[in-house]
């Protein structure tokens, strides 16, 4: 029997290495090197083409081209709107949201602070 049998952790060691590891490596590189390189396919042939890369190039500058004319930036800026479109709010969101500012004193703070909370005036007995 083993000793390493009765190690608890014997799964954690590190397994033997063949001692023709290095030889095994460098004929499996060289064989690699030697064998013949598969064809291309389809996309990496396009994608080496000059041809196919200029086409590609043009309609990228054609779509951009079509989409700024259609969408109206290369208007001339006399023709656009001078002045944005004017809305008025609604005087009760305006009230809501143009609240007055807070303005706390130094001595209104320190008697805050100083009051407990159900001797404040703001606060109500709720028992």
């Amino acid at each position: 029997m083993n000793n390493q049998d009765h190690l608890p952790f014997r799964g954690l060691l590190s397994p033997n290495v063949p001692k023709d590891l290095d030889q095994q490596v460098l004929w499996r590189a060289n064989a690699a090197l030697r064998a013949p390189r598969p064809n291309p396919d389809r996309w990496g042939r396009i994608r080496k083409s000059g041809v196919w890369r200029l086409a590609w190039a043009a309609s990228v500058i054609l779509l951009c081209t079509a989409n700024l004319t259609l969408s109206g930036w290369m208007k001339i800026p006399s023709a656009r709107s001078s002045q944005p479109e004017r809305f008025t709010m609604d005087p009760e969101i305006n009230a809501i949201v143009d609240l007055p500012p807070l303005r706390i004193s130094a001595d209104q703070l320190s008697n805050i602070r100083g009051e407990s909370r159900t001797n404040r005036p703001d606060s109500e007995d709720l028992s």
